[in-house]
């Protein structure tokens, strides 16, 4: 990381519109939250950010925030959070690496913002941004939880997708991602059948919830649950009998896992 850092350093300032370019492809590259949580403080630095606001917000005719009014460096929090509520998703991506930055003490506003109904798209930024959090964002577990389990909520995989980074260790989120795996939106089981592996959940009602879960129409489906169960090791052995079954299967995207999987069973 020091290397890459050292890398990154501008030597000439002369062309400050050649330097911000380079901030901004800088950030977008640093959005995973190990790297950017860590890294992009320094990164950010090293480019020589502006003491100065840029220019301010270009609109266009509807009012929405083009993505080239938009900047690091120039807006409090709770500016960054109103424009996650942007119609533009570019927007919205780039208020989320922004409000990251301020760190977990944000996470009791984005989890508010999950429960307002006006915030429209901003539910899903909200959602994606606890999400990178990690398990600094497990406060929010409630909420997310609450959001899931709305069927008539647009962005209820958005908060499946999060409760799989911030619910580690956190008994109702395995809970709720459990009973999500026997949902009826074949997106929502395999969803929360990868949530629950991200997790490391290897409870008996996990290991029953991959194992169903080979059983299903979807075969996205299918795979997730075997994803699952390949990471748990002998902690499969319950679900022999239906991966034997799905080995059976004329889909090799279904059958070849499974028997790698039987191979390495005790």
């Amino acid at each position: 990381m020091i290397a890459r850092v050292r890398a990154c350093r501008i030597r000439n300032s002369r062309h400050e519109e050649e330097a911000t370019m380079n901030r901004i492809a800088i950030v977008q590259m640093c959005r995973r939250r190990a790297v950017w949580i860590a890294g992009l403080p320094l990164l950010l630095a090293c480019v020589g950010c502006p003491e100065q606001a840029p220019p301010a917000d270009t609109k266009d005719e509807s009012g929405n925030v083009g993505v080239e009014g938009v900047h690091y460096t120039d807006k409090t929090p709770e500016e960054w959070l109103k424009l996650m509520r942007s119609a533009n998703p570019q927007v919205r991506d780039r208020a989320i690496d922004a409000i990251l930055l301020y760190g977990p003490d944000q996470v009791p506003a984005l989890a508010a913002m999950l429960e307002d109904p006006k915030a429209g798209p901003g539910r899903l930024a909200a959602a994606r941004a606890l999400g990178a959090f990690g398990s600094k964002a497990r406060s929010a577990v409630p909420v997310l939880t609450k959001m899931m389990e709305d069927v008539s909520d647009p962005y209820r995989d958005a908060a499946a997708e999060a409760l799989g980074e911030v619910g580690a260790g956190d008994s109702q989120a395995i809970a709720a991602l459990q009973r999500a795996a026997a949902d009826d939106d074949p997106l929502m089981r395999m969803v929360a059948l990868r949530a629950l592996r991200r997790l490391g959940a290897d409870d008996e009602a996990t290991v029953r919830c991959f194992a169903a879960a080979l059983e299903d129409a979807d075969v996205n489906v299918q795979m997730a649950a075997l994803e699952g169960l390949r990471r748990l090791g002998a902690k499969a052995a319950p679900a022999r009998a239906a991966l034997e079954k799905a080995a059976q299967s004329p889909n090799p995207l279904v059958g070849e896992p499974a028997k790698e999987i039987l191979r390495s069973l005790p």
